[in-house]
């Protein structure tokens, strides 16, 4: 699969006056970001910045993948069920995230590119025909989405965080829960 950013990931200038949130597309992000922090809108040393200036100026690119696919279906009289298992590869998936929190609490939202994703899930459908004008059908899927890079840095034991008592501990893959809101 190809997918090239789109005018909303390039260049998107959006507030909304009613929930306070901003979406800026990566193209316009570094200048528009600036420009909320002269309106003090945002405070720089308060926000929570996912990149630095230096990743910002740097073009958003197109995401790409590699889909592997297995699946079967079982068809017994009026029952009919599907499993599927799956696996992407992403190259550069493009990705929303915080950029900065604006002092009202609001975020500010753009967009980047993550290196090397992968999501792996499996699909289950099933149907009963229980009469020539109902159907009744139901679905499952389970799907786990990571990053590449985090799982490879939990590994050579580079992430921390602190648990209950306020230790430090290394974190390993269990930990790890994969990319946020997917």
């Amino acid at each position: 699969g190809f997918k090239a950013p789109d005018f909303r990931q390039l260049y998107l200038n959006f507030t909304n006056p009613t929930a306070g949130y901003t979406v800026l597309g990566h193209n316009v992000a570094l200048e528009e970001y600036r420009k909320l922090i002269d309106a003090d809108i945002i405070n720089p040393t308060d926000a929570q910045i996912a990149e630095t200036e230096k990743n910002l100026e740097s073009p958003l690119k197109a995401e790409s993948s590699v889909g592997y696919n297995l699946g079967a279906t079982f068809s017994e009289g009026k029952f009919k069920a599907e499993i599927n298992l799956f696996r992407n590869d992403f190259q550069n998936l493009i990705d929303t995230y915080v950029l900065a929190t604006k002092t009202s609490g609001q975020n500010v939202f753009s967009y980047r590119n993550i290196n090397e994703s992968f999501n792996e899930g499996i699909e289950f459908n099933s149907s009963v025909k229980l009469a020539n004008v109902l159907t009744i059908s139901g679905g499952y899927q389970l799907l786990y989405f990571y990053d590449k890079d985090v799982i490879q840095e939990i590994e050579d034991g580079k992430i921390f965080a602190r648990d209950s008592n306020n230790e430090t501990v290394r974190l390993t893959t269990k930990d790890y829960f994969g990319l946020p809101n997917r």
